[in-house]
């Protein structure tokens, strides 16, 4: 066997010698060169025979069973084929799946069905495949399985890209709508707004000289006066010591925003100091009470 080649190597379980064998006869008599494990002479190392009988061979015909998926045999034997880069057909002859070991390296490969037994199609499909291999490349088979696949994968992937890009694009439109729609909304409420604004901010118009505090009893409060409608001094004078005065102007600046004028003479170089006080009699006997409590001396005008 130094430079003999082979076309096809078998690797199988031996409790599938059976149907195994039959096909085994049948490319054999069809003049196909079949190598298997029985043609390893007494004294031989197993394993050297049969990785050199894989490296000769032109194909590699995978028989899974249940049986040949346990055998550690089989598996060593399609590692060594994929490593050799062998055109590898597999032949279910029932329905178990592919060990892990040899399932990343088989599941893409177009394989033969003898699940439901050995017959005449199932046999000349076999015949076709390996035919395939005898005018092309020998890996091709193998190949084109996997081609197909993963055709069949970029199609998925295709698919669902564009299944993805509908989806964006009419999240985009409807963003959009809410954008076209949102503005004029919006528009809206700042035109209420500000008609409410320009409402809230009209300028009043008040004279603070008219006010009535009787008729205002909320301001007075806030100014800490007591409504008095039988008041009837309109003009004071005090007289303030010299130093003293800031203070008491200091106390009587608040009515200045009820209409009362008050004029002083603090710029006079003497030892006393005059307020003038003119305006409403309820704001002036306000002043009143805080001069005599500052014990200041107040002359009435009126």
């Amino acid at each position: 066997m130094n430079n003999e080649k082979f076309d096809i190597f078998v690797s199988y379980a031996h409790e599938d010698k059976r149907i195994v064998g039959e096909v085994i006869q049948k490319l054999s008599s069809s003049g196909l060169s079949v190598w298997i494990d029985k043609e390893i002479h007494h004294g031989e190392s197993i394993s050297s025979r049969i990785v050199k009988a894989i490296d000769k061979a032109r194909f590699v015909l995978f028989f899974s069973s249940k049986n040949s998926n346990a055998s550690d045999y089989c598996i060593g034997e399609i590692l060594v084929a994929v490593q050799k880069k062998k055109c590898i057909i597999p032949i279910k002859i029932d329905s178990t799946e592919y060990c892990d070991d040899l399932l990343v390296h088989l599941i893409r490969l177009h394989y033969v069905n003898f699940i439901n037994g050995f017959s005449r199609e199932e046999y000349n499909e076999l015949v076709t495949v390996l035919s395939g291999g005898f005018t092309t490349n020998i890996p091709e088979i193998g190949i084109q399985s996997s081609n197909n696949f993963d055709e069949q994968q970029k199609q998925k992937k295709v698919k669902w890209l564009i299944i993805i890009l509908f989806t964006i694009s009419i999240t985009l439109l409807c963003y959009v709508i809410v954008l076209l729609v949102k503005p004029t909304d919006e528009s809206t409420m700042t035109t209420d707004s500000t008609n409410t604004i320009e409402i809230n901010q009209k300028p009043i118009e008040s004279d603070t000289k008219k006010i009535n505090l009787n008729e205002h009893k909320e301001l007075a409060t806030n100014l800490g006066i007591e409504t008095n409608k039988n008041s009837k001094i309109k003009t004071i004078t005090v007289v303030v010591k010299k130093g003293l005065d800031k203070i008491f102007e200091k106390d009587i600046k608040k009515f200045k925003e009820t209409g009362v004028s008050i004029e002083s003479d603090s710029e006079h170089e003497t030892e006393d100091v005059t307020f003038i006080c003119t305006g409403n009699p309820e704001i002036i006997d306000k002043i009143i009470y805080k001069a005599n409590k500052g014990k200041h001396r107040v002359i009435p005008m009126d």
